[in-house]
């Protein structure tokens, strides 16, 4: 079983914390321009991106359902090219389906879960050095964002606090339904994204989302979430394999 990287990237990656020192708040704010090329140029040979949208409401039956869908991703060249993905999905704690994957790229090898095995494989692919991580969440957002809130530490990184809107959102623009709150962090001197987050109600669930199928189709679903991607000096980022593979190294 070999994972392709983009595919990964793509189809992946929270509750990171937030260490806040004195930040001071704007009143009226700044707008930003969410097609700034600045929020997705960061490029990096040592990164980590997590994605974790939680779904809350009750299922057919009336019972409580919490359905959870995770990814995460690392990956680094340095001293050599390694990386790591997980992406995930659970109702009530327990996996949904076939749904799960997981793999790393290590030590010249290919290390993928299938079946409930690790399998190992010479790693035949040709990796490219430095890559844009969050880009592709960003195709999501349009419109101005409105600042909120400087002096925000995100991963130890300066950030300033932008809030956004329902029709900032593409994938919630047309939704039946209340954006609660949202939030995106960008780096103060660079102008790159590190996390954005927020609560979206919906009316009534999308069925034909595997995320949401199994909701009460007339009953509303709170979706929390957040996306965050964190920069590491090269050769310092510890990149994991999958705990079953831990003896086949």
């Amino acid at each position: 079983m070999k994972i392709h990287r983009f595919v990964l990237v793509l189809s992946i990656f929270i509750l990171v914390a937030l260490s806040c020192s004195l930040p001071t708040i704007g009143s009226g704010g700044s707008g930003l321009n969410l097609s700034d090329a600045n929020l997705g140029a960061k490029v990096s040979t040592s990164f980590t991106i997590h994605r974790l949208y939680t779904y809350e409401g009750v299922d057919k039956t009336g019972s409580p359902l919490k359905v959870v869908s995770e990814t995460l991703y690392m990956e680094q060249t340095e001293p050599q090219w390694s990386s790591y993905s997980m992406t995930s999905l659970n109702a009530n704690g327990q996996p949904v389906g076939d749904s799960g994957m997981e793999g790393a790229y290590q030590n010249g090898k290919n290390y993928a879960i299938g079946g409930g095995k690790c399998w190992v494989n010479p790693d035949k692919t040709s990796h490219e050095s430095g890559f844009n991580p969050g880009a592709s969440y960003l195709q999501d957002m349009q419109g101005t964002a409105r600042q909120a809130q400087k002096g925000v530490n995100v991963y130890n990184v300066t950030a300033d606090r932008y809030t956004l809107d329902k029709s900032n959102l593409r994938w919630f623009e047309h939704e039946d339904g209340n954006l609660k709150s949202a939030n995106l962090y960008v780096a103060e001197k660079e102008g790159y994204f590190l996390r954005y987050d927020g609560i979206f109600q919906m009316n009534k669930p999308n069925l034909s989302d595997i995320k949401q199928k199994d909701f009460d189709p007339n009953k509303p679903i709170l979706i929390t979430f957040a996306v965050e991607q964190n920069f590491f000096s090269a050769g310092t980022l510890k990149v994991k394999i999958p705990a079953l593979c831990a003896n086949s190294q």
